[in-house]
């Protein structure tokens, strides 16, 4: 139990707008009012408001670093003075660490999570989320193409959940990135991609099984860790029908389910066929299967 006392309040879904009360807080809910023994926090003198949170940005580390220094041209047309309560910096498309904070806070953001660091990447990224004022800041460690992971994958399985606790104790992230897992080293060494991601479970029912590639229809098994609205499969749908293919899901063989695209083939300038002239894909020559499998029926996100 929490009580914001004295504060500023704005809150304009509630029509609240610069009234001087408390805040209380019981259960991760706003309530009423809470007992008298109740944590207190002095709020004399702030504004006290509901805080957006990102979920998904990209404001630290070597990545966002290198597309500052793609753009100096941004930066001298957009540069922030110095204040008596803000430090200088520069805006455009990467703004400054400082800039980052400001105009987040401006937006009424109080919380950024960063979506992607490598391990390697992690002190760099710890560095400028120290230096952006204003704002709390985490960020997901980036496990997908882990080479030392995929290792303990194959010879020591049971250890992957240590590795993966060590990993986020050593680097200071707050959680697990995953994209396209082992993709990156498919194309590194053979120019391919991930055919296959095979695990074990119920799979899909199959009275489900088209239905489930409709927006916002999920599997029947919930999986509490794993929410989601059902719009993933709907898109992989429809980006598959836009290039000439189609998806699709069927049981894998010992159990669980196996996810499916099909696109065609297509000239390799994009542009047409020998004759000079642009034809439709045909799903049906030349294909290229790209299959994902799941253990549970999905809750896509």
């Amino acid at each position: 139990m929490l009580r914001i006392a004295g504060g500023r309040v704005y809150d304009p879904a509630n029509g609240i707008a610069g009234e001087v009360r408390d805040v209380c807080v019981q259960d991760g809910k706003i309530v009423a009012d809470v007992p008298g023994h109740a944590r207190s926090i002095d709020a004399r003198g702030m504004v006290v408001m509901p805080g957006g949170v990102d979920i998904h940005a990209h404001i630290a580390g070597p990545a966002v670093n290198a597309a500052r220094k793609l753009a100096p041209e941004e930066h001298r047309a957009d540069v922030l003075e110095r204040t008596a309560i803000a430090r200088s910096g520069s805006g455009g498309t990467v703004p400054s660490t400082f800039a980052t904070g400001y105009r987040y806070a401006l937006l009424g953001y109080t919380t950024v999570v960063d979506a992607a660091t490598p391990p390697l990447a992690a002190r760099h990224t710890l560095a400028e989320l120290r230096d952006t004022p204003v704002i709390d800041a985490a960020f997901l460690v980036l496990m997908g193409n882990n080479l030392p992971l995929f290792e303990l994958i194959r010879e020591d399985p049971g250890r992957v959940r240590e590795a993966v606790a060590w990993f986020l104790q050593a680097t200071g992230g707050y959680g697990v990135k995953l994209v396209n897992p082992g993709g990156v080293e498919m194309w590194k060494r053979t120019n391919g991609n991930v055919t296959s991601l095979d695990d074990e479970g119920p799979g899909v029912p199959a009275k489900i099984k088209e239905a489930i590639f409709e927006p916002f229809r999920q599997g029947s098994e919930v999986v509490v860790h794993a929410p989601g609205v059902g719009i993933g499969l709907s898109l992989v749908a429809r980006f598959a029908d836009l290039h000439g293919g189609r998806a699709w899901v069927d049981d894998r063989v010992g159990g669980g389910a196996s996810f499916k695209v099909l696109l065609p083939d297509v000239a390799p300038d994009g542009d047409g066929d020998a004759d000079g002239e642009h034809h439709p894909p045909q799903a049906a020559a030349g294909r290229v299967p790209i299959s994902s499998s799941s253990a549970a029926a999905p809750r896509p996100s």
